[in-house]
Formats: structure tokens, C-alpha cells, sequence
């Protein structure tokens, strides 16, 4: 169990519980968030959930949500929400999808936590402390040998054809190397399948700090290799991340990303 930042990490476990039980259910209203992209009520309803839960118990924090706040990182204690992180998957009715939220200070994330409810699973990370699986201490698993890898993509953009070509790039590359390519639609799932090694890495491609923030602490947490897609080690801001839990592998995932 983490020391630091307990309050928060419950105070925000129960919320995002709460709010899974009020709003999380087959009533609810789709919409074109942008092309290619959907919202729904659930979405919104969870995010204002989790904001008013935060304004009021801690009322000097900022927030950054991915419907209706900010996009642009404060200095300061900042709390980043992705309140229904893989929303297509969710209104097909496909139960791969989870809620993230990251606490961070001065553009550093110190605190996160990825709820998957089809897992029924909170994934903990606290800076410094190590990253728990409800509760229990999540120990960094190694695959045997290249060919039996599993690596997790996130999905492929819409808005840049160079990045789009770069992603299908690295598919076709690391496929000739590797077990297994997955596509599972939520940055939550990515992260979280691969601190607990069920994956053996993962790429995700965008620059949405609701998105990777809270997967890149709980990955560095649980000792896997944290980047961007150029080597560097990855801030906020950056344009994608890539985790593995073998040097080797990483190596080969940024040679592939061209």
C-alpha cells in the first residue's frame, strides 16, 4: 500500500467507484465528438462527476479533463482525467474500457490510478513507491525470448498521415520479430496489461496527456522502460510513449517507429 498521496488515491478510488455505479450502464446518448471520435453521456456525466468531487476537496488543485477543461498543463497540483478511456469501445458494447486520473505537480505526474471495471481492478502508482494491482505489490515480469513477445498498439491517428504511416511502419516491422501484435481501443488497458505483464509492451501514439499520463507512472512505477518514441525519456507533451519490459525490445520498438 502506498504512504504518500494516500488521501488521494482514496479519496479518488471511491469516487471514480461511485461514479461507475451511477452513470456506467446501457442507458446513454452517443455523439460525434469529432470525426472518427464519440462522447456520450457517461463520459460527461463521470468527468463532472469527478470534478466537483475534486473542487471541493481540494479546492486549490487544478484540473485538466479531456470533455470540457483545459488541455494545458498548469504548474501547480494538477489532477488529469480521462474519464471513459476506450468511449468506442464502451458504446459498441464491447466491455474493454476503464477511467484514468494522474495527479501531477509542475508537469510531473506523482499520483495515478486506472480503474478497469470489467477487471474489477485498480491500478495504483505512487512516484517513488512502486505501482500495486489492488493493493497487492506489482513485481516487473520479463518475457524468454524475442519471438514469444506481445506488444499492444494504440490507435492508429486520423489527424496526421506521416504519424498514421510511422505506426503502420512499426506494425510491419516489429511483426517480422515478435509473437503478437494487439489492438485492444483503450490506453488504460495498454498500460495496465503491460505492468502486469501480460503484455510485454505497448505503443501508444498521441500527445493527450488524459491518455498517457497515468500509464506512463504506473509503467516507470512498475519497472518497465519508459520513452517516447524517439528514445528520450518521455515528458508531458510528447507525441506517444512506448514501455516494454525488456531493453532489447525497446530498442526494437524505436528502430521501428520510422
Amino acid at each position: 500500500m502506498i504512504k504518500n498521496y494516500l488521501k488521494e488515491k482514496e479519496f479518488i478510488e471511491r469516487g471514480i467507484k461511485e461514479a461507475h455505479k451511477l452513470y456506467v450502464s446501457n442507458d446513454f446518448v452517443v455523439s460525434q465528438k469529432a470525426a472518427f471520435d464519440l462522447v456520450t453521456t457517461i463520459d460527461i456525466s463521470i468527468e463532472n462527476y469527478l470534478v466537483n468531487l475534486i473542487k471541493k476537496e481540494f479546492p486549490n488543485d487544478k484540473i485538466m479533463a479531456e470533455e470540457n477543461l483545459s488541455d494545458t498543463l498548469v504548474k501547480g497540483r494538477t489532477w488529469i482525467i480521462d474519464p471513459i478511456d476506450g468511449t468506442v469501445n464502451m458504446s459498441h458494447g464491447i466491455q474493454i474500457f476503464g477511467t484514468q486520473v494522474a495527479l501531477a505537480i509542475d508537469d510531473k505526474p506523482v499520483f495515478s490510478l486506472i480503474y478497469l471495471p470489467f477487471m474489477n481492478a485498480s491500478l495504483v502508482a505512487s512516484y517513488g513507491e512502486g505501482a500495486y494491482y489492488n493493493d497487492q505489490k506489482i513485481n516487473l515480469k520479463t518475457f524468454g525470448e524475442m519471438q514469444n513477445a506481445i506488444i499492444s498498439f494504440g490507435d492508429y491517428t486520423h489527424s496526421s498521415s506521416e504519424v498514421q504511416q510511422k505506426q503502420l511502419n512499426a506494425v510491419k516491422a516489429l511483426i517480422q520479430k515478435i509473437s503478437k501484435i494487439r489492438m485492444f481501443g483503450s490506453a488504460a488497458v495498454d498500460f495496465s496489461f503491460a505492468s502486469l505483464g501480460l503484455t510485454d509492451g505497448a505503443m501508444v501514439i498521441t500527445p493527450k496527456a488524459w491518455d498517457i499520463a497515468p500509464g506512463v507512472l504506473l509503467c516507470k512505477e512498475a519497472g518497465l522502460i519508459v520513452t517516447n518514441p524517439q528514445g528520450s525519456d518521455y515528458k508531458i507533451g510528447d507525441y506517444g510513449v512506448l514501455v516494454s519490459n525488456n531493453s532489447e525490445l525497446h530498442k526494437l520498438m524505436i528502430e521501428s517507429y520510422k
